[in-house]
């Protein structure tokens, strides 16, 4: 039993006296509040007879999580927060598995109706990073450093790229809409629209992620879809699609109508969560510009996004033009697991190995899930810290800055 007051905080029978106990408790206390209108957020979804239940197991959950640790008090206070923030998502993730519509539910999880593609990886060498992903990626990296920098091109991403990038356009709030920059890179002649993952500082944002059960396409936005009743995808990547693309749309169209540059081809591209959010923009900008403009998609650690008729869907209207690069252990490019009715499009270019001077063996691999690739990978032996990286050329998707971290060996 814990007893607190405003100075200590103690554990009955005859407890140390903790010290960081409060600040600790005041976390609970704060996220507590989440769990709870998590779980009111899927009561549309949930028969009112079983809310209580979910309620009751996360408190409980929660409280008996926090008693435990407590028993130690000579941790630091990070490690009690990262262990109760551990817990908080591990239990909304399999609240958002279990909170799915009735009608779906009713539907089960069939395993998608492909298996895994057996076909051998081809080799690519290290012209296909330096031509085709390096720049996407530096991007991708160059959104993590924040507005300021960015905009005034002044980090260190922004620096490999070099001075022939302009940025036009910055947005989102890093919490429930990732940020995104658009600017138009004169080297390559594209304008890049490039999307921040996850951000571990926003429950908002980390609530993207878990929001895990799958919903119909949004027919309201994908409009040239005629089974856009079959297709469904994960509820929180498109949820935060939505609140951006309008006017993502809208700037690069404006951007086109100026004729200010020489715009040869649209490139996508963002790492994890920006990653999806990538994918679905990409694919309302085809439906807007159709074959008028080149357009690429390079994205980069992409959890899986929808069902098998959106795979198919991304690969009839992407087709080469799309990869989604997946780093040697990576667990994320594994999730949500294809258990839950989840599937890869084509495309993936795996990283097998990163050599000490940042060069990068890859492969090319045939088919939506390969197994001879991270499909084939168990997410009992993942490694968290490839979804990071390095990917090549000492690619990390941090900010350089923050992290006191090399930019880029080219």
């Amino acid at each position: 039993m814990l007893i607190y007051g405003k100075s200590r905080c103690i554990l009955i029978p005859q407890g140390p006296s903790l010290d960081h106990c409060p600040t600790t408790l005041s976390f609970c206390r704060k996220a507590l509040p989440f769990l709870i209108l998590f779980v009111l957020s899927h009561s549309t979804f949930i028969p009112p007879s079983t809310l209580p239940f979910p309620l009751f197991f996360l408190i409980s959950r929660l409280v008996l999580l926090r008693q435990r640790i407590m028993t130690f008090p000579n941790l630091p206070l990070p490690i009690l927060k990262s262990v109760l923030f551990i817990f908080i998502l591990l239990i909304c993730i399999t609240h958002s598995t279990i909170a799915v519509p009735v009608l779906q539910r009713s539907q089960s999880f069939p395993l998608p109706d492909t298996a895994l593609t057996n076909t051998l990886p081809t080799s690519l060498d290290s012209s296909f990073i330096s031509s085709t992903l390096l720049r996407p990626a530096l991007f991708s990296r160059a959104i993590l450093c924040g507005e300021e920098n960015v905009m005034k091109w002044e980090c260190g991403p922004c620096k490999a790229l070099g001075k022939d990038v302009k940025p036009i356009k910055w947005g989102g709030d890093n919490q429930a809409v990732p940020n995104y920059l658009i600017a138009y890179d004169e080297l390559t002649k594209s304008l890049v629209v490039a999307h921040r993952g996850t951000s571990a500082k926003s429950i908002l944002s980390m609530a993207n992620d878990v929001w895990i059960h799958r919903v119909a396409l949004d027919a309201s936005i994908f409009t040239n879809q005629k089974k856009s009743g079959e297709i469904t995808v994960h509820y929180g990547f498109q949820n935060a699609f939505k609140q951006s693309i309008g006017v993502i749309i809208g700037e690069i169209k404006r951007t086109l109508e100026q004729h200010k540059f020489d715009i040869q081809s649209l490139i996508f591209t963002g790492h994890s969560q920006g990653a999806a959010i990538t994918l679905l923009g990409s694919l309302k900008a085809h439906q807007v510009f159709g074959p008028s403009i080149n357009l690429k998609v390079i994205t980069f650690g992409l959890p899986r996004v929808g069902n098998q008729p959106f795979a198919d869907y991304v690969d009839s209207t992407l087709g080469a033009n799309f990869y989604r690069v997946t780093d040697r252990m990576d667990p994320v490019v594994i999730l949500p697991p294809r258990a839950l009715g989840f599937q890869h499009p084509s495309g993936e270019i795996h990283i097998l190995e990163v050599s000490q001077a940042g060069e990068a063996k890859i492969v090319a691999c045939p088919g939506q899930e390969n197994e001879h690739c991270s499909a084939g990978h168990s997410i009992s032996k993942a490694g968290l810290s490839d979804h990071r990286g390095p990917y090549f050329h000492d690619v990390e998707f941090t900010c350089p800055e923050k992290h006191n971290k090399p930019v880029v060996k080219l």
